[in-house]
């Protein structure tokens, strides 16, 4: 029910308005996460985000969203890494089993101006 007065309320919004959410909801998701970084050298940082989960691959939008925060005229990244000390869940259901699935995903960057990849909604091409 609360869904439907939602959508109701998002289509009364002005298309202005509209255009402004997905940018709020990067905004308000990006709070949430677990994402931190430290200077490693001038202009290059690490940048790690916590995940309790098994490792799908080493991409993250809120890492990218930190990256771009801390270099506002583009980056280079040097590494991607996932790091834990002992063995990676491989599944969900090993990890609703009380496997550890904690790990780190780690990315190193270095401040460039470069023009980052325009945002495609059918993923990497």
């Amino acid at each position: 029910m609360m869904l439907i007065r939602t959508l109701q309320t998002l289509q009364r919004l002005s298309p202005r308005v509209l255009r402004l959410l997905p940018g709020l909801a990067v905004l308000v998701m990006s709070g949430c996460s677990s994402v931190e970084s430290k200077p490693l050298a001038e202009d290059t940082y690490q940048i790690v985000r916590f995940y309790s989960e098994p490792p799908h691959d080493l991409d993250s939008i809120s890492i990218e969203n930190k990256a771009s925060e801390l270099c506002p005229l583009g980056y280079l990244v040097l590494s991607k890494n996932a790091n834990k000390a002992g063995e990676f869940g491989y599944n969900g259901f090993s990890c609703a089993a009380n496997q550890n699935c904690d790990y780190v995903l780690e990315w190193r960057v270095r401040c460039e101006d470069r023009a980052m990849p325009e945002f495609s909604i059918f993923g990497k091409t």
